[in-house]
């Protein structure tokens, strides 16, 4: 028997449901009776591209904001150039695409500010870390830098000491003994 009551009804249900739940996950409403889907599928492409592959991405995202821009539009092109893998310059215009999401002056819904702002966190994080390495790496070649001239100057005194011990050698007679 299948009616509702029926445990073999209800194994089949809760998958069933289950699978609804996450395929609605995937939708952020945009507007009154539009749907917008694909950010997070878009995040992972971008993640799982190629340069040439985020290139293109990126190219078709600034054409399509171009031609219209929407905070959809606008949101997609900024996950985009954030994306793992993303030149450095592109990752900061993604700051100032996002900043008007994700502070509302722009006309986004609920959803796309808080992804947005959640995008936006991650990106300043990652602009932050990148300058402190860019700074650790100038500091580590200012220390090599450094660390080659001692070893130089030591170089030069073990030679200037070299010849100090072989001259004296030649004075007290030690070369001709042996």
């Amino acid at each position: 028997m299948y009616g509702f009551r029926s445990p073999e009804f209800r194994k089949l249900l809760v998958p069933y449901a289950a699978v609804l739940g996450l395929a609605a996950c995937t939708y952020l409403p945009q507007g009154p009776g539009e749907m917008t889907h694909g950010y997070i599928e878009l995040m992972d492409a971008a993640a799982s591209a190629d340069r040439a592959g985020l290139t293109g991405m990126q190219d078709q995202a600034r054409s399509r904001h171009r031609d219209s821009a929407t905070p959809d539009n606008r949101l997609r092109l900024a996950l985009l150039l954030s994306a793992p893998g993303a030149r450095h310059d592109d990752v900061r215009q993604s700051v100032d695409l996002l900043q008007p999401l994700a502070d509302g002056s722009a006309s986004a819904n609920t959803n796309q500010r808080q992804l947005a702002r959640a995008r936006l966190a991650d990106v300043r994080a990652r602009l932050a870390l990148l300058s402190d390495n860019a700074d650790k790496a100038r500091q580590l070649d200012s220390l090599k830098t450094q660390l080659d001239d001692a070893n130089a100057k030591i170089d030069e005194l073990l030679n200037i000491e070299q010849s100090m011990e072989s001259g004296r050698r030649r004075e007290s007679g030690e070369d001709h003994d042996q």
